[in-house]
């Protein structure tokens, strides 16, 4: 089964053919950071069609209880099961992030953000480029004949930790040919599952996000059950890294009422365990005392 982010599908599409193959699915891209999904089995179109789908994701991915999920998410209980059916339809799926010419070298810094995203989902994040791109002679990136101020090495470098990180490339010359390779993805998927094995590379770079002062949130999504929308809220009422690790360190955060939407007790029990603390235990912030 194709199906496609409906941004995909709007009037100005480069691949106006996807209607004619897949299915819109809002909230896609929201929630799995790709632009086409290519499930082993069928799913409802609208499985990921609220806010809080990425969410919702990584807390199955953490194998907490749909109900459990439910409640701690204020999602329904039917649409957890709806979101559950898809990860498990995308488990042995791809997720495709498309990238066409000069939006490519737009996204180099945000591909790192996007990849980390969607291996949440699956095994198989593919980074679909279409497009002629050359080295200028100041090697600048040439993009369709036209010179970009973007540093070649610097366009590499992205696509190479796109692929170390565990991510998947395909470069296809022109936006028209993405139809038919979507299809061929589809086919082969169906073969695999009949009768052929499939050994996935292991990826020998781990992905973490980006470390500065902006983007700090990003260490909070590397926890299991803290997906985007969670570390957001707990960015905006904690304000820094470290005050926030001390709340995911301390069971009593489940005393507080007016705690981020999201953080419940298997997040903060995951975070616990991956922190190392033993009952008891909990980190703190100290003020160093100037006895001069």
């Amino acid at each position: 089964m194709i199906l496609y982010d409906p941004t995909e599908g709007r009037a100005s599409t480069v691949i106006p053919e996807i209607k004619e193959v897949g299915q819109p699915a809002p909230g896609l891209e929201r929630a799995t950071g790709a632009d086409i999904a290519i499930t082993k089995d069928d799913v409802h179109p609208e499985s990921l069609n609220y806010k809080e789908g990425e969410e919702v994701g990584r807390l199955l991915f953490s194998n907490l209880p749909a109900v459990d999920i439910a409640n701690q998410t204020g999602v329904s209980l039917p649409m957890v099961l709806r979101t559950l059916k898809f990860l498990k339809a995308i488990d042995g799926g791809l997720l495709i992030q498309r990238k066409s010419g000069s939006d490519l070298v737009g996204s180099i810094p945000y591909l790192d953000i996007i990849l980390e995203k969607m291996t949440i989902w699956t095994r198989q994040p593919w980074l679909l480029v279409t497009g002629n791109f050359q080295s200028s002679p100041n090697g600048k990136v040439s993009v369709n004949d036209r010179t970009t101020d973007f540093s070649y090495n610097a366009l590499q470098g992205g696509l190479d930790a796109w692929q170390e990180r565990g991510g998947y490339l395909a470069l296809l010359d022109r936006d028209v040919l993405v139809t038919e390779w979507l299809k061929r993805k589809q086919r082969r998927l169906i073969e695999h599952q009949s009768h052929k094995i499939v050994v996935l590379r292991e990826r020998f770079q781990v992905l973490v996000g980006p470390d500065n002062e902006t983007e700090w949130r990003t260490t909070l999504m590397t926890f299991k059950g803290v997906g985007l929308q969670l570390a957001d809220g707990m960015a905006e009422q904690y304000g820094t890294l470290a005050n926030a690790l001390t709340v995911l360190s301390d069971s009593d955060t489940l005393k507080d009422e007016n705690r981020p939407k999201g953080l419940g007790i298997t997040t903060l029990a995951h975070a616990r365990k991956r922190l190392g603390l033993l009952d008891g235990q909990k980190l703190t912030i100290e003020t160093e005392i100037n006895h001069e």
